[in-house]
This record gives C-alpha cells, structure tokens and sequence, in this order.
C-alpha cells in the first residue's frame, strides 16, 4: 500500500521490522519498531524538508536509542557497530586479515557478505589487499551501510570494485538504496562490473561527466543499482584539480564538475561516504563533499599514511560536531613503514531543523561538546 497510509503504516512496519529480525535475530522486534518510528514510518509528522531527507534516514539509528546528546548518541552507534561487525564474524574467530583461509575454518552466517573477489588472471584478493569481510573494517563497512537508513553512498574510489566496493553493494540493493562510486581507469571500471554483476548486483558504468544523470535514474527506475562512474570527480584544468590547482570554478570560486553535480541531484545530499584514495589526499574533493554531499557518516581508510585522506579526519573532529564511532588498523600488503593501515568511520549528528526529536523550526545547526564517544 501507499508509504503514506495510516492504516498501512503498522503493518509495513512490523513486515519491515521482521526483515531486519531475520538478519540481525539478536535484536528484539520492539527495538526494531522502535528503530521505525524514530525513522518516521509510524509518524504522523510534517513532511521532511528536501535538505533534511537523506540527513533524517542517517540518525534514526542513532535516535532510536532516545537520547539527546551528541555524546550519548555516538556512544550508541559505537555499540551498534561493534556488535554487528562482532557477530558477523563470530564463527570466525573475529579475524582481521587480508588471506580469509579455508571455508571449513571460517563460518559465516547466512546474510553475510560475499567474500572478496578478483577475476584477473593470476591474482588473489589478498595480495591486492582487497578490504573485505576478513578485515575488521571492511565488516564495519558493511554494518554501517547496512544499519543506517540510507538513500545513497559514495565511494572514492572503487579500484578493482572485489573489496569495499562489493560490500557497500551487498549491504545497499536489499534496501533500495544506490551506490555511486568514482574510478580513474577504464580497466578497473570494467573489472569492477563485472565483480558486482558475478554476485548478482545491478551495476552499470557511466561516464563520470553523467554523474547526475545516474541519480536520476535511479530515482525514474525506483529501484537500486550500483553505478561505476568513469574519470574524474572533479573538472580538470590546466594541472587537473580544483581552484587551487588551476582547475574549472563556478562563480563563487568553488570547484565544479561530476562529484558537485552528483551531490547537488541527490535528495538531502549523500548519507555516508567511504574515501580509500590511493596516493590522493583529496584535498580538491573534499570541500565540495562538505559542502554539496553533506554526509552524516563519513568512512576514511588509510588515515595514518602521508598523501591520503587522513587530514580530513583531523578536521571534521575539530570542529566539535563529529565523533568517531570506531576506529582500527590492519596488517599492511604493501611495504609501508608502519606496516599496519589504520581506518576511521565518523558521524555527525542531525542539525536541529532536521532531527526526528524536534519540530522543523529552521534553528541553527548545534555541534558536538566531544570528538569521541
């Protein structure tokens, strides 16, 4: 029936309430209606305002738990993370590295992602250090694309597309929600269709420069898909980057091209974005993801390394309105000094005219008091 009817209301929600029960049977039915109405699918509340909508699906997890404070909601979404990516590798004696080993020493359950995959010849995930479910954060991937009500999510990049990219797939088509992720080489774009296409997902490639023609349809079609957007994500200019590296600008000296026009057709912006740039700070893309993407959850892999996204963890937590809610490392492949890659997943809470606690007033957003739960 119609999403918006009162009598189906109740039985859409305990229909949908059962659906997450059956992959998380740990979780009472009650915690999951009461997950629902935070969502607003119970609710009788005026309608949501276009830049609140994907914001609002991001914090019903976390408001589910009916507390205020950021503090408090953050340490919530941390105990949600960590017992969803502690279950789900439960049967395998929690395991965080890059060789998964045989099947009969590794059980996972049932609605478990698919293991890495790389179809060139003579190469195995592991020696490409492909993050997947035998990695603790490619498992924390997932359960927070799984258990956050997401419209969308953004990847950079996808590289051969068996690692995160397959997860954040698996966790996002049962729950109508798209991925769009960017890749530079038309090889690995090619590869990585044909990786999510082996495991049954809707995945299409497009050129880059028709990122927003990707949202749009999926939003014509109603339905989910993977989308591999081909070349870069911002406009190449004179040295291939943004306003500071000579690159094309709009009127107000912002940095234009496929990542702004993909943010700016999404509903409410994109809900979770994962950054795993290779030898890429992002330094260009990152601005217009603050600006234009206004993530709620925010993934980083590769934080303690020189030349990477790791900065831009430094600076969401010090504006005092982020929190980390899990943080790890893993053995490294590569011949990195460390040896170990250290990751981050982040999340902000709902400005006050968007959160499911309070009436749309249009008040100012309000920042968190603490970076870490």
């Amino acid at each position: 029936k119609p999403f918006g009817s009162e009598h189906s209301r109740p039985v859409l929600a305990l229909s949908m309430a059962g659906h997450l029960r059956s992959h998380f049977p740990e979780r009472s039915t009650h915690g999951m209606i009461v997950v629902l109405l935070s969502a607003g699918v119970l609710s009788r509340a005026a309608p949501v305002p276009p830049q609140c909508q994907t914001l609002v699906g991001a914090d019903a997890w976390a408001a589910a738990d009916e507390v205020a404070g950021g503090p408090e909601r953050a340490a919530a979404l941390t105990r949600r993370l960590e017992a969803c990516e502690r279950d789900l590798a439960v049967g395998c004696r929690q395991i965080n590295s890059f060789e998964e080993g045989p099947a009969e020493a590794c059980r996972w359950p049932s609605q478990a992602p698919p293991p890495a995959l790389t179809l060139f010849p003579d190469t195995s995930p592991a020696e490409l250090g492909l993050i997947s479910r035998s990695t603790r954060f490619g498992r924390a991937l997932w359960c927070a694309a799984m258990l956050a009500p997401l419209r969308s999510a953004l990847e950079l990049f996808a590289g051969t597309g068996g690692g995160s990219t397959t997860l954040l797939a698996h966790a996002l088509a049962p729950r109508n929600a798209s991925l769009y992720t960017f890749e530079r080489d038309a090889a690995l774009v090619a590869h990585a269709v044909r990786v999510l296409r082996h495991w049954g997902f809707d995945a299409a490639a497009l050129s880059a420069a028709d990122a927003a023609g990707a949202v749009a349809s999926s939003a014509a079609a109603a339905a989910p898909r993977a989308w591999l957007l081909f070349g870069e994500p911002v406009a190449v200019g004179r040295a291939g980057g943004g306003p500071d590296e000579g690159g094309a600008v709009d009127a107000d000296g912002g940095a234009v091209g496929p990542l702004r026009a993909l943010c700016e057709a999404s509903p409410g912006g994109v809900g979770f974005v994962v950054m795993d740039p290779q030898g890429n700070s992002l330094a260009t893309e990152w601005p217009i993801i603050e600006r234009y993407c206004r993530p709620t959850m925010l993934a980083i892999h590769n934080t303690n390394l020189p030349n990477h996204a790791g900065w831009v963890r430094e600076r969401v937590l010090a504006t005092n309105s982020w929190y980390e809610v899990l943080s790890g490392s893993h053995p490294s492949v590569w011949k990195d000094s460390s040896g170990e890659r250290a990751w981050s997943i982040l999340w902000r809470p709902l400005p006050t005219e968007c959160s499911v606690e309070t009436s749309h007033s249009g008040a100012p957003p309000s920042g968190g008091q603490n970076k870490k739960p």
